[in-house]
């Protein structure tokens, strides 16, 4: 009886010590900027920058900005500069080799996701992350836009991606009225 009660009060304590976390799925702006002299691109090469453990993600989002990006007559390449001392041979594997160079393109960004936060409590609810997501793009002399964006998502950190693209159109005033 001891151990049952034991076993029961331990289970109470541990199920209800879990971090409560405010939580709304979604893509919040933090910060953004354009300048002045903003001209809408032609082209622009995306570098992603990060661990090799997040290729699936930007390979994800890279389709999705290439798709989004092709409806508003912009060619968009990417550039996959992943590094991680000990690398998974699965994610080596799938970074794409090809390498564009810089000067073939109007504008060039970068892309690196940070501060990722990871909430795993598949006894009571769902996986819930957050991170975020810094983008860059310069012209060859200086930073013509940047927004740094707040993401919220359920089960994989790629379920906001279509989102994600949608924000940067917004910001950049290249979405479709």
């Amino acid at each position: 009886m001891k151990k049952l009660l034991l076993i029961l009060l331990f289970s109470t304590v541990f199920c209800s010590s879990q971090i409560n976390v405010k939580f709304n799925k979604g893509v919040y702006v933090l910060k953004s900027d354009k300048t002045e002299n903003f001209i809408n691109p032609k082209s622009i090469l995306f570098e992603f920058l990060g661990d090799t453990h997040l290729v699936n993600y930007y390979s994800d989002l890279a389709k999705k900005i290439k798709k989004q990006f092709r409806k508003q007559g912009i060619k968009s390449r990417f550039n996959f500069n992943l590094y991680n001392p000990k690398p998974l041979e699965s994610d080596v594997e799938n970074i794409p080799n090809k390498k564009f160079v810089k000067e073939d393109f109007d504008l060039v960004g970068t892309i690196e996701l940070k501060d990722f936060k990871s909430w795993d409590n598949h006894l009571i609810e769902k996986r819930r992350q957050n991170h975020k997501l810094e983008i860059l793009i310069r012209n060859n002399k200086e930073t013509v836009f940047s927004v740094l964006l707040d993401i919220y998502t359920n089960y994989t950190i790629a379920t906001q991606n279509k989102d994600i693209v949608k924000t940067i159109l917004h910001e950049l005033n290249l979405e479709d009225e």
